[in-house]
Protein backbone atom coordinates (compact mmCIF):
# COMPACT_ATOMS: atom_id res chain seq x y z
CA UNK A 1 0.00 0.00 0.00
CA UNK A 2 2.89 2.35 0.81
CA UNK A 3 4.29 1.72 -2.64
CA UNK A 4 1.01 2.79 -4.28
CA UNK A 5 0.91 5.97 -2.19
CA UNK A 6 4.47 6.82 -3.20
CA UNK A 7 3.73 5.97 -6.82
CA UNK A 8 0.67 8.25 -6.75
CA UNK A 9 2.76 11.05 -5.19
CA UNK A 10 5.54 10.65 -7.76
CA UNK A 11 3.04 10.58 -10.63
CA UNK A 12 1.26 13.68 -9.34
CA UNK A 13 4.50 15.60 -8.94
CA UNK A 14 5.62 14.54 -12.41
CA UNK A 15 2.39 15.65 -14.06
CA UNK A 16 2.22 18.94 -12.17
CA UNK A 17 5.87 19.77 -12.80
CA UNK A 18 5.51 19.64 -16.56
CA UNK A 19 4.63 22.83 -18.40
CA UNK A 20 3.39 21.97 -21.90
CA UNK A 21 2.34 25.57 -22.59
CA UNK A 22 5.83 26.90 -21.97
CA UNK A 23 7.15 24.46 -24.55
CA UNK A 24 5.76 26.93 -27.08
CA UNK A 25 8.10 29.69 -25.86
CA UNK A 26 11.34 30.12 -27.77
CA UNK A 27 14.25 32.45 -27.08
CA UNK A 28 16.05 33.62 -30.20
CA UNK A 29 19.53 35.01 -29.49
CA UNK A 30 20.94 37.47 -32.04
CA UNK A 31 24.61 37.64 -32.97
CA UNK A 32 25.48 40.81 -34.86
CA UNK A 33 28.64 41.34 -36.88
CA UNK A 34 30.99 44.29 -36.59
CA UNK A 35 29.42 47.67 -37.43
CA UNK A 36 29.47 48.47 -41.12
CA UNK A 37 31.04 51.87 -40.38
CA UNK A 38 33.96 50.19 -38.58
CA UNK A 39 33.21 51.68 -35.16
CA UNK A 40 34.58 49.93 -32.08
CA UNK A 41 31.22 48.78 -30.71
CA UNK A 42 29.11 45.65 -30.30
CA UNK A 43 25.42 44.82 -30.42
CA UNK A 44 23.75 41.75 -28.94
CA UNK A 45 20.24 40.79 -28.06
CA UNK A 46 17.39 38.33 -28.03
CA UNK A 47 13.64 38.01 -28.39
CA UNK A 48 11.13 35.61 -26.84
CA UNK A 49 8.47 34.22 -29.17
CA UNK A 50 5.25 32.44 -28.16
CA UNK A 51 4.33 30.11 -31.03
CA UNK A 52 0.87 29.48 -29.55
CA UNK A 53 -0.08 33.17 -29.41
CA UNK A 54 -2.77 34.53 -31.67
CA UNK A 55 -1.50 35.50 -35.12
CA UNK A 56 1.74 33.51 -35.01
CA UNK A 57 0.68 30.87 -37.54
CA UNK A 58 -0.63 33.43 -40.02
CA UNK A 59 1.68 36.43 -39.50
CA UNK A 60 4.82 34.33 -39.50
CA UNK A 61 4.07 32.93 -42.94
CA UNK A 62 4.02 36.27 -44.75
CA UNK A 63 6.24 39.24 -45.39
CA UNK A 64 5.28 41.63 -42.59
CA UNK A 65 7.51 44.44 -43.79
CA UNK A 66 7.49 47.44 -41.43
CA UNK A 67 4.78 46.70 -38.89
CA UNK A 68 3.74 47.08 -35.27
CA UNK A 69 5.43 44.62 -32.94
CA UNK A 70 3.17 41.55 -32.99
CA UNK A 71 1.73 40.07 -29.79
CA UNK A 72 3.53 36.75 -30.26
CA UNK A 73 6.83 38.47 -29.45
CA UNK A 74 6.80 38.52 -25.64
CA UNK A 75 10.12 40.22 -25.03
CA UNK A 76 12.91 41.96 -26.95
CA UNK A 77 16.26 42.98 -25.52
CA UNK A 78 19.09 44.74 -27.37
CA UNK A 79 22.37 45.82 -25.80
CA UNK A 80 24.72 48.31 -27.48
CA UNK A 81 28.24 48.69 -26.12
CA UNK A 82 30.64 51.33 -27.47
CA UNK A 83 34.34 51.17 -26.62
CA UNK A 84 35.04 52.83 -23.30
CA UNK A 85 31.39 53.29 -22.31
CA UNK A 86 28.79 51.38 -20.36
CA UNK A 87 26.38 49.08 -22.22
CA UNK A 88 23.00 50.55 -23.12
CA UNK A 89 20.22 47.96 -22.89
CA UNK A 90 16.65 48.38 -24.02
CA UNK A 91 14.48 45.50 -22.88
CA UNK A 92 10.84 44.50 -22.80
CA UNK A 93 8.32 44.19 -25.62
CA UNK A 94 6.71 47.44 -24.43
CA UNK A 95 9.92 49.32 -25.24
CA UNK A 96 9.79 48.34 -28.92
CA UNK A 97 6.99 49.41 -31.23
CA UNK A 98 7.99 48.36 -34.75
CA UNK A 99 9.43 45.32 -36.44
CA UNK A 100 10.80 44.68 -39.92
CA UNK A 101 10.13 41.09 -40.94
CA UNK A 102 11.04 40.69 -44.61
CA UNK A 103 11.31 37.01 -45.41
CA UNK A 104 13.25 36.04 -48.52
CA UNK A 105 10.99 34.97 -51.35
CA UNK A 106 11.83 31.30 -50.91
CA UNK A 107 11.20 31.47 -47.13
CA UNK A 108 7.64 32.82 -47.31
CA UNK A 109 5.32 30.07 -46.13
CA UNK A 110 8.15 27.96 -44.74
CA UNK A 111 9.68 30.04 -41.94
CA UNK A 112 11.44 27.88 -39.35
CA UNK A 113 12.07 29.45 -35.95
CA UNK A 114 14.80 26.86 -35.27
CA UNK A 115 16.81 27.79 -38.37
CA UNK A 116 19.24 30.67 -38.59
CA UNK A 117 17.39 33.91 -39.42
CA UNK A 118 20.25 35.25 -41.54
CA UNK A 119 19.43 32.82 -44.34
CA UNK A 120 15.66 33.40 -44.12
CA UNK A 121 15.40 37.22 -44.14
CA UNK A 122 16.11 40.08 -46.50
CA UNK A 123 15.43 42.50 -43.63
CA UNK A 124 14.97 42.01 -39.90
CA UNK A 125 15.11 44.55 -37.07
CA UNK A 126 13.32 46.40 -34.29
CA UNK A 127 12.57 50.03 -33.50
CA UNK A 128 12.46 51.12 -29.88
CA UNK A 129 9.84 53.60 -28.75
CA UNK A 130 12.58 55.98 -27.55
CA UNK A 131 14.38 55.69 -30.93
CA UNK A 132 17.58 54.38 -29.36
CA UNK A 133 17.34 51.57 -31.89
CA UNK A 134 16.00 52.02 -35.37
CA UNK A 135 15.62 49.79 -38.40
CA UNK A 136 18.06 50.09 -41.25
CA UNK A 137 16.47 51.15 -44.52
CA UNK A 138 18.54 48.89 -46.78
CA UNK A 139 17.62 45.34 -47.72
CA UNK A 140 20.18 43.82 -45.35
CA UNK A 141 19.70 42.17 -42.00
CA UNK A 142 20.82 44.99 -39.77
CA UNK A 143 19.99 47.11 -36.80
CA UNK A 144 20.70 50.85 -37.04
CA UNK A 145 21.46 53.12 -34.11
CA UNK A 146 21.38 56.93 -34.00
CA UNK A 147 25.17 56.79 -33.55
CA UNK A 148 25.19 55.80 -37.24
CA UNK A 149 26.40 52.31 -36.36
CA UNK A 150 24.72 49.67 -38.49
CA UNK A 151 25.10 46.08 -37.36
CA UNK A 152 24.45 43.19 -39.78
CA UNK A 153 22.69 40.18 -38.27
CA UNK A 154 25.24 37.40 -38.65
CA UNK A 155 23.42 34.52 -36.94
CA UNK A 156 20.70 33.47 -34.55
CA UNK A 157 20.37 30.61 -32.08
CA UNK A 158 16.99 29.38 -30.90
CA UNK A 159 16.44 27.60 -27.60
CA UNK A 160 13.12 26.31 -26.30
CA UNK A 161 11.86 27.89 -23.11
CA UNK A 162 10.48 26.04 -20.11
CA UNK A 163 11.39 22.44 -20.67
CA UNK A 164 8.56 20.09 -19.62
CA UNK A 165 10.85 17.83 -17.58
CA UNK A 166 12.34 20.60 -15.47
CA UNK A 167 10.53 19.42 -12.32
CA UNK A 168 11.98 15.92 -12.57
CA UNK A 169 15.32 17.19 -11.21
CA UNK A 170 13.64 18.17 -7.94
CA UNK A 171 11.91 14.80 -7.87
CA UNK A 172 15.27 13.02 -8.17
CA UNK A 173 16.51 14.92 -5.10
CA UNK A 174 13.61 13.60 -3.05
CA UNK A 175 13.81 10.04 -4.36
CA UNK A 176 16.05 8.92 -1.51
CA UNK A 177 13.71 10.42 1.06
CA UNK A 178 10.67 8.80 -0.58
CA UNK A 179 12.49 5.48 -0.62
CA UNK A 180 13.41 5.76 3.09
CA UNK A 181 11.56 3.23 5.29
CA UNK A 182 11.11 5.86 8.02
CA UNK A 183 9.17 8.12 5.63
CA UNK A 184 5.44 7.61 6.12
CA UNK A 185 2.61 8.96 4.10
Amino acid sequence: MKFLKKLALISSISVLSTAPVSASLFRVDFTYGAPIEGQNATLSGFMVVDTLASGYATDIQTDLGFTDLPGWINNVSLTFTAAGSDPVTTSGAGNFDKLVWNLKGSSIGSFDINSDFEGQFDGFGFRSTDNVYAIATSNKDQQHLPSLAEFPLSSTATTPGGLPFLGLGALALYYKKLNNKKFKL
